[in-house]
């Protein structure tokens, strides 16, 4: 639960952070951070939790060493799959706009998604990494981990898009 909580608000305040640098910084990670980002977490985390069965299977049976062939196996398909994803990314402006968004923020937005290509790749090494250690009951790692994340999350938010005032490409850089 804490772990899901701390994953889930970097985008809450990357978001907050956006809409100190204006409303159309806002808008844009808004429409990209729910449409583009939504779509492909989605994608993605569907994907990865078939290792769950997989691993708690495997770490039930005792068979250890078949938790990284799991582990492996799922990066590869989701690294596979993050290449086709990437194309939602690229092509985000038009996207947006057969979804009648307004062109400003279609624009702005894909711009913004380009930047957050990384992510889709992140999350293609993240997810299984988090289910291989779910499966060990490894909770408090999780946990760790994603709060010293979201600790640096807010530190380095603030400080690369407000007080460097490197606004919205600062955002996908931490």
């Amino acid at each position: 639960m804490f772990t899901s909580l701390c994953q889930y608000s970097l985008g809450a305040i990357t978001q907050t952070f956006a809409g100190h640098i204006g409303t159309l910084e806002l808008a844009a990670f808004t429409v990209e951070n729910t449409v583009i980002a939504g779509l492909s977490f989605g994608v993605m985390w569907g994907m990865g939790s078939a290792l769950e069965t997989l691993c708690g299977q495997a770490y039930g049976a005792g068979q250890l060493d078949m938790l990284g062939v799991y582990m492996q196996r799922s990066w590869v398909i989701l690294l596979a799959s993050s290449l086709l994803l990437t194309l939602i990314y690229v092509f985000a402006q038009p996207i947006l706009l057969v979804l009648a968004q307004e062109k400003e923020i279609s624009r702005v937005a894909a711009q913004y998604s380009l930047w957050m290509i990384p992510q889709l790749y992140a999350y293609a090494m993240n997810f299984p990494i988090s289910k291989f250690l779910q499966a060990q009951s490894k909770m408090a790692a999780m946990a760790w981990i994603s709060a010293a994340g979201l600790l640096l999350h807010v530190f380095f938010s603030w400080l690369l898009m407000l007080r460097l005032g490197w606004g919205m490409p600062a955002a996908c850089w931490f």
